[in-house]
């Protein structure tokens, strides 16, 4: 068990200090954190608002100190049927991010908009470009970790500094943009894919006041599709590609939805995903997911299948999203809805 914690404690290590300003934060359920992954998703729901909150244990199983994600967000489609066929998305994030007993941390809070461009005279096809601003923190608390010079030929002795030149944390802006074409072909039919660029300024990482270490900007694309196969089985698979320095991610999936009632809109989806990091393969994750009345709560876990699973016993994370899309006043059927959004 030792050699399993003290594998794991290295493994956390390096991806905190060496490749943390390499990758970001992810969520397995990726369709269910649209503005985390391209600011052009702003908006893009049937309805007038959406409020989604993700939350991610990572290694909770194996660890105390386990990694902690969670991530609020809100956004709205806007001027719907007063713009022509076009319509304006704008929303708020949030995320927070705590890793390890050092605490290293992240939190961010973002503003995006987009600007969704009819491509045909049915409003059944558009194409969306989104713009994202964020403001973020990170910090790391030193008093927990333990260094080699602290050790006083016999045993660790707290009192003794360190010698290490670190500070303890120090903020940036982030800028983001991206691309989103979606397309309802038909009741039966609806595609979509999309290509963001984030962290475009590629702000310092750096810890020490002396030296630049720069986030590398992240590319993703993304696709996805709802294909209805009768009146109440539907397929929505979706794939997400993440390029980031050197480091890669693919994950594909589906899920299979069963609509048990429309007039209420209430359905019932149960699905598994596939996560490579290149070229390596790195989770599995199953998921299910449950809609009533505009509310969308679905669960997932992931199971390691990385090199990492000597440590975990093949144990990831689980994982929680909530959504819920309204709209402004009482929908009786005389509210103007020209558009028709992709499912996600």
């Amino acid at each position: 068990m030792l050699k399993k914690i003290t594998f794991l404690s290295l493994c956390i290590f390096h991806f905190a200090f060496l490749s943390g300003s390499a990758q970001d934060i992810h969520f397995s359920q990726f369709t269910a954190s649209p503005l985390n992954i391209n600011p052009a998703m702003t908006g893009v729901f049937n309805g007038d608002y959406r409020v989604i909150a993700n939350y991610r244990n990572q290694w909770g199983s194996v660890i105390v100190n386990s990694f902690d994600t969670r991530a609020l967000s809100a956004d709205f489609s806007l001027f719907k049927g007063k713009m022509g066929k076009d319509f304006v998305g704008a929303g708020l994030s949030i995320f927070s991010d705590k890793a390890g007993a050092s605490q290293y941390g992240t939190l961010q809070i973002s503003g995006s908009l987009s600007y969704n461009k009819a491509l045909n005279s049915f409003a059944n096809q558009y194409l969306s470009m989104g713009i994202q601003m964020g403001y973020a923190q990170r910090s790391i608390n030193f008093s927990n970790l333990q260094f080699g010079s602290q050790y006083d030929g016999q045993q660790f002795d707290p009192n003794i500094t360190s010698g290490e030149g670190f500070g303890s944390g120090y903020s940036f802006l982030d800028f983001s943009s991206g691309l989103l074409w979606y397309y309802f072909i038909n009741s039966r039919l609806n595609v979509y894919s999309g290509v963001s660029l984030a962290h475009i300024n590629r702000p310092n990482q750096s810890f020490f006041s002396n030296t630049s270490d720069r986030l590398y900007s992240r590319i993703a694309v993304q696709a996805g599709s709802e294909i209805k196969t009768n009146s109440n089985f539907s397929y929505l698979p979706a794939v997400l590609l993440l390029r980031q320095g050197p480091s890669q991610e693919i994950d594909l999936g589906t899920y299979v939805k069963y609509e048990v009632d429309a007039a209420k809109a209430t359905a019932f989806y149960v699905g598994a995903w596939g996560r490579l990091a290149s070229p390596f393969a790195d989770a599995l994750m199953f998921s299910t997911k449950i809609d009533y009345r505009g509310f969308s709560l679905g669960i997932s876990y992931d199971v390691n299948v990385s090199s990492l699973n000597v440590a975990t016993n093949k144990r990831g994370g689980p994982e929680l999203a909530l959504t819920y899309i309204g709209n402004f006043g009482k929908d009786d059927g005389t509210m103007t809805r020209p558009v028709i959004c992709p499912r996600f």
